[in-house]
């Protein structure tokens, strides 16, 4: 039996590629690998059934069709060679301590505490596009705290934020709220900035609990209002809210504010893009616009705020919160709309004709650390091809 088998979570297992090979193209020594792993890991054997399902049900479709025999070898080889060949990832280390927008936001706070607006007022202030602007050049997590102290925090890792306001990265304490100034502390806010290509998970001082996607810039104080709980963001996030009939949990974007007691739902509010969205998994929230008109909603809907309009609709949740799992899950969405996702969630620039942007296809892909398996994945099932040049990748129609 193999001693040098690395024990992994389900999301670590669903992402390895020998895994996944195991999965959808099982051989007789991968089946021998995975028995000596439970001999090992026994304890996990729910675990791994339970991976195991996930990865064999991401089947890539177009239109609802399945992959052909061809298409099912072509697969199974270029996730053997993302096996032999993994390409590493470059990292740039480069940290953005004067972004204008960071200065604009302090000179606007002192501008407010100099005219006398009070605390409560500037809470319920809109949210402005140059508010919460995410640097362009940025390429690792940032978290600024309200002393404006600004750290780089590693890609995917957890930062907990306790009813006391102290700051925990990777279960190490880096900050702590002078106990003597609890007002202080409540006024005071942190702001975690998420590029493209990188994500990051939160716990709120009321162990409410954010998945912060690529490209998002998320403001928290560093302790909650007695009577509320308010989070500002620019683009995406996945909250579980913890229940608190006493103090309503509000999410403010630059077009909408929502209201909540105890719920999970995805909000998506990139200020570039002219529409933002809010997608309920469980619960009830109630959704403001500028103008003052509300609307609720209930499990299973989505509510698309644009052009002052909104309108709701039923759909399963799971197609825009699987990004949480490392999984990108659709049903009729637009080639376009998929690859701005990519694009975000690696860092990439595409370009796709226009014939081909509003292309309809459903599935599921498993995100991948390499693109490029991921382009292939698409390409078994969509008649697209792809060129990469000066790290913008280019899409075009396979050719007949």
């Amino acid at each position: 039996m193999r001693q040098n088998i690395i024990r992994k979570t389900e999301d670590e297992l669903i992402h390895d590629k020998t895994f996944i090979l195991w999965c959808l193209f099982p051989t007789q020594e991968l089946n021998e690998f995975y028995q000596d792993y439970l001999k090992l890991y026994p304890e996990d054997e729910a675990l791994l059934l339970s991976a195991r399902n996930k990865v064999r049900k991401l089947r890539l479709s177009t239109r609802g069709t399945a992959m052909t025999s061809i298409e099912h070898d072509v697969l199974k080889n270029r996730i053997q060679q993302g096996i032999a060949k993994r390409q590493k990832r470059q990292l740039f280390l480069r940290i953005s301590y004067l972004a204008a927008a960071c200065i604009l936001l302090l000179i606007l706070v002192n501008l407010f505490q100099q005219a006398g607006i009070s605390e409560n007022e500037m809470e319920t202030m809109p949210l402005t596009a140059e508010s919460l602007q995410l640097d362009q050049q940025q390429t690792e997590v940032e978290l600024q705290l309200a002393n404006e102290q600004t750290m780089q925090v590693p890609n995917n890792t957890e930062i907990r934020v306790d009813a006391k306001g102290q700051i925990q990265i990777e279960n190490k304490a880096i900050h702590s709220i002078a106990q003597a100034t609890p007002s202080v502390a409540v006024s005071q806010e942190n702001t975690l900035r998420v590029p493209r290509g990188r994500r990051s998970f939160l716990i709120l001082p009321d162990s409410s609990k954010v998945w912060v996607n690529a490209g998002t810039i998320l403001r928290f104080p560093q302790q909650f209002q007695t009577d509320n709980r308010t989070i500002h963001v620019n683009g995406e996030i996945y909250l579980e809210v913890k229940k608190d009939p006493t103090r309503p949990f509000f999410v403010k974007t630059s077009q909408m504010d929502i209201r909540v007691l105890g719920t999970s739902f995805c909000v998506t509010a990139y200020q570039e893009e002219e529409a933002q969205s809010v997608v309920l998994k469980e619960g009830l929230v109630a959704v403001n616009d500028r103008n003052g008109t509300e609307q609720k909603i209930t499990p299973d809907e989505m509510l698309v705020l644009s052009q002052d309009q909104m309108t709701v609709k039923e759909v399963d949740p799971y197609n825009y919160i699987s990004w949480i799992d490392g999984i990108l899950q659709f049903k009729e969405r637009n080639l376009g709309q998929i690859l701005d996702q990519l694009s975000r969630y690696y860092r990439i620039t595409f370009n796709c004709p226009e014939e081909l942007e509003s292309f309809k296809c459903s599935g599921k892909l498993v995100l991948f650390d390499d693109i490029h398996q991921v382009l292939n994945t698409l390409k078994t099932s969509l008649p697209i091809s792809y060129q990469e040049k000066d790290e913008v990748i280019d899409i075009y129609p396979t050719q007949e």
